[in-house]
């Protein structure tokens, strides 16, 4: 095992969660040229505000990517597991995510 995947950027966390979305609505173009485009436009339409969960979510990745990055090829898998790095990765910044938000209703 080479180390932890890159972790994505805040584009590509909202284009997973974009397509997703397309997928639960029934909405999904069968053509990813069509569907990436409608994405982009999205994309560059949104405000900072609106785009600010996908860019804390893109930091947490990235944070996770620098602590595993200091383990040792044995310790990652230990932490990860023999899964896939990256869907294990998201998996993570997602509840770390939850976590935040728990923490900030009890604030």
């Amino acid at each position: 095992m080479k180390g932890p995947p890159r972790p994505p950027t805040a584009y590509f966390i909202f284009l997973d969660a974009f397509r997703k979305k397309r997928a639960a609505d029934g909405t999904m173009s069968s053509n990813m040229k069509t569907v990436t485009k409608e994405a982009v436009e999205t994309w560059r339409g949104m405000t900072p505000e609106d785009r600010s969960d996908y860019m804390h979510k893109a930091a947490l990745a990235k944070e996770l990517h620098q602590e595993l990055k200091q383990l040792s090829p044995e310790a990652l898998i230990a932490r990860c597991g023999t899964v896939d790095p990256y869907a294990k990765l998201m998996q993570v910044v997602e509840q770390e995510k939850k976590k935040e938000k728990g923490r900030g209703k009890e604030d």
